[in-house]
């Protein structure tokens, strides 16, 4: 018989440790992140992602119990008011969970790599995670980008980020690994090659997507072993970091033929 502990104020130990997850630091210590929805917690369980706590409405136990016994960890009834304590969400879906920090870890790469620089919108981020995912950039580097556990980093990569291969370097440790692994650096901007006629594809290279406001940092044009960009209307300067990333990672993956 699965076995349940009971929480009805905000003011317990363990809800307390729970809102903790939601600042960077403690998250890095604990090596514990939130994430919340009927449909992610059950992805990641599909996953093998290692659970710690279950949090869940006892009203819709029924709507859960299905998955919800079949994962080993500490499991909690709340009420609404610790709910809306600990989402954050407007709109909570009545479950959320603590699971195990992905690690953050260095592998050879498959073949094309995604770049991202300094790229501070949670949002952004974690639509480009999900795009990777989708078009098979199955290693994302990180440059000096927001924290990729955020929670809102978190529920826009739906799941991506425990999918992905994520490693923070800087700018010397990037300039290693593209010699390491013989990788060519091809560099979104608005100064390049048509992206669409662009004919290195099938190359192994790095993809890097600049900043938000800044584009891509001055050092690492310097790295570049090619410049693309994406043609538009003369009224528009540039396109959000995300929908670049996205077209340029559809188009890619559907030239260079390397995964299909």
């Amino acid at each position: 018989m699965v076995s349940f502990k009971i929480i009805e104020s905000r003011k317990n130990e363990t809800i307390k440790f729970v809102k903790s997850l939601y600042d960077k630091k403690n998250r890095e210590i604990n090596k514990l992140i939130v994430v919340e929805g009927k449909k992610f917690i059950q992805d990641l369980h599909a996953f093998d992602v290692k659970f710690k706590m279950i949090f869940f409405l006892k009203e819709l136990y029924n709507e859960f119990k299905d998955f919800i016994d079949l994962i080993e960890c500490e499991k909690y009834l709340i009420n609404k008011n610790v709910l809306d304590y600990l989402s954050s969400k407007i709109t909570p879906q009545g479950i959320l969970a603590i699971v195990k920090m992905p690690d953050v870890t260095q592998r050879v790469p498959p073949g094309h790599v995604l770049i991202l620089d300094n790229i501070q919108d949670a949002g952004n981020l974690g639509t480009i995670l999900r795009t990777a995912l989708a078009t098979n950039f199955l290693d994302v580097i990180l440059l000096n980008c927001v924290d990729v556990f955020n929670e809102k980093v978190i529920n826009s990569s739906m799941t991506a980020i425990f999918k992905l291969n994520l490693l923070k370097l800087d700018d010397l440790q990037l300039k290693d690994y593209l010699i390491k692994y013989n990788l060519k650096l091809l560099i979104a901007d608005l100064d390049g090659i048509n992206a669409f006629e662009y004919v290195g594809y099938k190359d192994d290279f790095a993809l890097l997507i600049g900043s938000e406001g800044q584009g891509v940092n001055a050092k690492l044009k310097d790295l570049a072993n090619d410049t693309i960009t994406l043609p538009m209307n003369k009224n528009i300067e540039s396109l959000n970091a995300s929908v670049s990333a996205g077209i340029l990672m559809y188009l890619i993956d559907n030239k260079g033929k390397t995964f299909y």
